[in-house]
């Protein structure tokens, strides 16, 4: 197996750093209905800790928890069991995370359910709810949700009432996916469903691709230009294109000196998917179409293309082109009016610069 290079290394890094101060000082709250699902997820909590954000553990009570509580507590892992049937649990929560402790908030007489709804699922949720949680985690032996064999990441409210109303195989049963959408009309807090194994919270919260399921009620989408504070997330975002071929190389450097032709589209201020805009006489070009994994398939990037096509229409353009390597790429372009073209038939001033070599597919749309 190939060691990753230490160029990947570095932006491995800066993914991570990335995450852990944006969401430093937060509270995310975690929903373990079984005790062997804290064991996998041990690595993860330490890594939340490292960086300095709060969790919150709501486990039912068993002798399996006693026993993790009582096999970890040595080893460095500061939990802090606290009973929910306790008046002052509250307070004593808060001055848990106050001491940078990890509380272990634990329910008692609870039936064994691990999808909700559930008198525990109902009382971790609302004990998140009085102490402001960023984020709820529900965690199980499966990824996320499945409807028809296929995996949903990022579902929105409207889809999941379609699943609802609609004969649909789901995988959590419509009876849990209901309680999912109840708890997104009721409240403001993203809710996570993800898997109980080792690195699945890490690869959630910490990296651009998550893990589970993410159901949210925000999406304040918009289109906007980029600017220079936008630098390290649009490499970052372009990073797996970059390693997988499908988008040429580009340094920070690069990306700074040439922002004013990038143009982004951003979810709850989060830079989703990008473009470049590169002019070339009465035709331009869009180049760098990245999605973040979350997002593709969800009509941010044609978004995107057709506010980029507006805009160069506006100022004059009579066409805009692209290129791709990739098929789904290619359907996004066709669906959106461009029509497959010879590459010799691009501006001139751009073949000068191209590397015909590339398997790439050109695509001209009139304006």
């Amino acid at each position: 197996m190939t060691s990753p290079s230490i160029h990947d290394q570095m932006l491995d890094a800066i993914e991570f750093f990335h995450y852990s101060q944006r969401f430093k000082n937060k509270l995310f709250t975690f929903l373990l209905g079984r005790a062997e699902y804290l064991r996998e997820v041990l690595m993860d909590l330490r890594v939340l800790q490292s960086s300095h954000i709060n969790a919150l553990l709501c486990c039912r009570e068993s002798r399996g928890l006693k026993q993790v509580l009582k096999e970890w507590l040595p080893r460095g892992y500061l939990f802090e069991h606290i009973s929910f049937q306790s008046s002052d649990w509250e307070s004593a929560v808060r001055a848990s995370l106050q001491a940078e402790r990890m509380p272990v908030l634990v329910f008692h007489g609870n039936e064994d359910k691990v999808f909700p709804p559930s008198r525990f699922h109902s009382e971790a949720l609302n004990a998140a709810h009085a102490l402001s949680s960023y984020k709820v985690f529900f965690l199980s032996k499966r990824r996320g949700l499945v409807v028809d064999n296929r995996f949903k990441s990022h579902p929105s409210p409207a889809e999941i009432s379609e699943y609802l109303d609609s004969p649909h195989q789901i995988n959590i049963g419509p009876e849990a996916l209901s309680f999912f959408h109840k708890q997104l009309a009721a409240s403001s807090v993203d809710l996570v469903l993800t898997e109980a194994r080792h690195g699945a919270l890490f690869q959630e919260i910490f990296t651009h691709s998550g893990s589970g399921t993410l159901f949210s009620i925000h999406h304040q989408d918009a289109c906007r230009a980029a600017v220079l504070s936008d630098v390290r997330d649009i490499s970052l975002l372009m990073t797996p294109y970059i390693q997988s071929g499908a988008v040429l190389p580009v340094s920070e450097d690069q990306i700074a000196s040439e922002i004013e032709n990038y143009h982004l589209a951003v979810v709850n201020g989060q830079i989703v998917a990008t473009a470049k805009l590169s002019t070339y006489g009465e035709s331009a070009e869009i180049a760098k179409l990245c999605t973040l994994p979350r997002y593709r398939g969800r009509g941010r990037a044609r978004e995107l293309v057709q506010q980029i096509a507006e805009s160069a229409r506006r100022t004059g353009k009579k066409s805009l082109f692209a290129l791709t390597i990739d098929p789904k790429v290619a359907f996004l372009f066709k669906g959106l009016g461009f029509v497959e073209s010879d590459r010799r038939d691009l501006p001139e001033a751009w073949q000068k610069n191209y590397d015909f070599s590339r398997p790439s597919r050109a695509f001209v749309l009139k304006l």
